[in-house]
């Protein structure tokens, strides 16, 4: 029998850090896919249930998220059906009639071989309105303005950081207030940097923190922007960095400046960015 790891995940770990697909779309040439956005009870055993009955016709699952809501269990499954033995209409009939699901929606494929999740919007996290920027749109957004307009972008993407970071800092207040946390290190240790983690803007933790004078060091390891701006030979940071500052400026409720002292642009296995009060 093969030896099972099993890992904590409360200390970054670069090297065991797993890829999370959110993609709302499948793309799978010459497949015949559909989609199939379910409603069951919140009771335990639904989500196998469902599956059992895909795997009965031989309906390959693809992709699947659920979430809960007011009791409800709300789940959301891509099949390869190219193999299936029933036509989708039967397999979602089926479906619907299990234990405790209370309604089936079908998202049919645009394309043959492409399905892309047109049935739910808005797309929320945690609540809150979000839209994704896969690397050709952030590209654009922070690499092509550069090449455009040079250093007055780097100084537009930077001041644009810091006022997105103001508003994500409040936010996080907000989830402290509701935890009973007032310390702003431990707001910014604990939930901001999660946060951003989580968020997909890299995998970030402080190497120094210091109140007295305050200080802080952040280590950031798979930057989206400056993975973007790999080959400038230079500290790339500019959105990022602002980020950073407008949170810490938030919390602290002091004007804090950022600046990038490490790249993965120059070589660097990871970011390290410094920030203190601004003079």
């Amino acid at each position: 029998m093969a030896a099972i790891r099993i890992y904590q995940s409360d200390k970054l770990d670069a090297e065991r850090a797993f890829p999370f697909e959110v993609g709302r779309f499948l793309l799978l040439p010459g497949r015949e896919l559909c989609g199939f956005l379910i409603q069951t009870k919140e009771e335990r055993g639904s989500f196998k249930r469902i599956l059992n009955i895909a795997a009965k016709y031989n309906a390959i699952l693809k992709l699947a998220y659920f979430y809960v809501t007011g009791g409800t269990k709300v789940i959301k499954v891509f099949f390869d059906l190219t193999d299936c033995t029933v036509p989708p209409e039967k397999l979602q009939k089926e479906i619907g009639n299990a234990e405790s699901v209370l309604a089936v929606t079908r998202i049919n494929p645009q394309i043959e071989g492409f399905l892309a999740d047109t049935l739910s919007n808005p797309l929320l996290i945690g609540g809150a309105r979000t839209i994704l920027l896969r690397v050709p749109g952030y590209e654009g957004l922070i690499c092509r303005v550069r090449e455009r307009f040079g250093s007055a972008a780097e100084a537009f993407l930077y001041y644009q950081g810091i006022e997105v970071g103001v508003e994500y800092a409040k936010n996080h207040l907000e989830i402290a207030n509701k935890l009973g946390i007032a310390d702003p290190q431990k707001i910014f240790e604990d939930i901001s940097l999660s946060m951003l983690n989580c968020m997909g803007m890299g995998k970030a933790e402080v190497i120094k923190h210091e109140t007295n004078p305050l200080y802080i060091r952040i280590r950031i390891y798979n930057s989206f922007e400056c993975e973007a701006g790999r080959g400038a030979k230079q500290p790339y940071s500019q959105l990022l960095r602002g980020v950073i500052a407008g949170i810490l400026t938030e919390l602290y409720k002091t004007k804090m400046t950022v600046k990038e002292q490490r790249c993965i642009t120059t070589g660097d296995p990871y970011c390290e960015f410094e920030a203190k009060p601004e003079e």
